[in-house]
Order: C-alpha cells, then sequence, then structure tokens
C-alpha cells in the first residue's frame, strides 16, 4: 500500500515539475521572442539611448487642390451640385413684456416698483435702469412704469384688483 501511494506522489510531482519548467519555457518566449534584442542597459545615471525610427514611406499623394473639383461636384448627390448655404435662421420673435405692476413707491424723484412676472409666485423689485426679461426700467411714476427695449416702449400701470386669488371675495347672493 505504501508502494503505490508514494508512485502517486512522485508522479504528481514530476508532473508539477513538468508543467513549470513549461511554464517558464513560454514566459521566455513570450517576453523576449527570438530575433528581437535584449532592452539595453544603463548603469544608474546614465541615459538609455532609443533606436533610430525608419523614415516613412513617401505614399506619392497629389496636393488638396487637385480634388476641388470633387468638392465643386460631389460625388454622390444626384445633380452633383453642393449644396446652397444655409440662410441664417430668423431671429427669435420679441415677446411682448407680460407683467402686472403690483405697486409703486415714491420718494421725492426716485421710485420703486413691485413687479408680479408671469409664472412667478413672487414679486419683484425694480429700480430705474434695472433690466427684467430684457426690457429697460427707464421711467417711474405714480401712474406706471416705463420699459424699453430696441427702441421699443412698453407702459405698464398699476392693477386695482388684488393679484392674490385667496384674498379676492366672492360675491354670494346669500345677502351676508
Amino acid at each position: 500500500m505504501k508502494r503505490p501511494r508514494r508512485l502517486a506522489t512522485l508522479t504528481v510531482l514530476a508532473l508539477t515539475a513538468a508543467c513549470a519548467t513549461s511554464a517558464w519555457a513560454l514566459y521566455q518566449e513570450v517576453h523576449s521572442p527570438p530575433g528581437v534584442p535584449a532592452p539595453a542597459t544603463a548603469a544608474p545615471g546614465e541615459a538609455v539611448g532609443l533606436p533610430d525610427l525608419p523614415t516613412p514611406p513617401d505614399l506619392g499623394l497629389p496636393p488638396l487642390a487637385e480634388f476641388a473639383a470633387i468638392v465643386e461636384r460631389p460625388l454622390f448627390f444626384p445633380d452633383r451640385r453642393p449644396l446652397p448655404a444655409e440662410p441664417p435662421p430668423p431671429p427669435p420673435p420679441k415677446e411682448p413684456l407680460t407683467a402686472n405692476v403690483v405697486g409703486i413707491v415714491m420718494s421725492g424723484t426716485q421710485g420703486t416698483l413691485l413687479l408680479r412676472l408671469p409664472k412667478e409666485k413672487d414679486a419683484v423689485t425694480l429700480r430705474t435702469g434695472d433690466i427684467v426679461l430684457g426690457w429697460t426700467l427707464v421711467e417711474i411714476s405714480p401712474e406706471g412704469a416705463v420699459f424699453e427695449r430696441d427702441g421699443e416702449r412698453a407702459v405698464l400701470t398699476p392693477t386695482l384688483e388684488d393679484p392674490n386669488p385667496r384674498r379676492r371675495r366672492r360675491k354670494t347672493g346669500t345677502g351676508n
């Protein structure tokens, strides 16, 4: 019984040694194939020179000016004419100033404007010269505010009703 076990152990050891030897030979072949010189080594502090690169082959391509006809008459267009230049897009339409004047505070000749913008919950405080939605506030008076944009003028006057719909009173027919 000792003999077969010893034979099996020796066989496993021999196979392991053969695999290790084969792996080492394969490693050596991959990392230093035949015909490739070993990397140069230098003493510490000394630079290792790289080999000169071969000169690229001359492909003999003609100059780009010779291909101008292809640009002028594209191969894959049915009429063999280049696409016309696209006109510039039209400027975006100018939107009118849509806002509600909530309040005007005057102090001598200086004024402050409370303006509620569309889709905004809170009012914005503005003084002369401020810009809102591309419009410049040029004048504040007790009667309203004047805005300018690209030579166009817009006059906004205060609204008389409460802009908060929760505080508005409903008229009911109950007499109360």
